[in-house]
């Protein structure tokens, strides 16, 4: 890690000093800026807590977050009387309190992992579903 940070610092410097004589500006301010670009990257760029790796890490937590909630509402009303009405394509999205595009995309992605599917216009799970649930709980 030492190695690198003085490589960097080196690569840095060795830039700094061609933009400052290109620009005709001083070698000083060329070079801390350029060693402020090398953070900004590696700030937004770091592969385990940079912007754009925490930017999709948590999007894909939210993802997970939203299918194991659908799953396990309908799991909860499966086979029940108020299934038809809690698990309904049309009602679902109420009961959960979420807008209709953000359940059919969690929907649409549960039917292809092979999760869930729809019989009588309401979403039951398939047993993988059934045994994802129960791994949950």
């Amino acid at each position: 890690m030492l190695t690198s940070s003085i490589i960097i610092g080196i690569i840095c410097a060795v830039i700094g000093t061609e933009v400052a004589f290109t620009l005709d500006v001083s070698i000083a301010g060329a070079i801390a800026t350029t060693i402020g670009l090398a953070l900004l990257i590696a700030v937004i760029g770091t592969p385990k807590t940079g912007y754009i790796a925490t930017y999709l890490r948590q999007r894909h937590l939210r993802r997970h977050y939203r299918e194991t909630m659908m799953l396990c509402h309908i799991y909860t009303h499966m086979n029940t009387p108020v299934a038809a009405i809690e698990n309904g394509i049309g009602t679902i999205h109420e009961h959960l309190n979420w807008k209709p595009d953000y359940t059919h995309q969690a929907a649409s992605h549960l039917k292809k992992q092979g999760l869930l599917y729809v019989t009588n216009g309401y979403y039951m799970l398939t047993d993988k579903g059934v045994a994802q649930v129960k791994e949950i709980i």
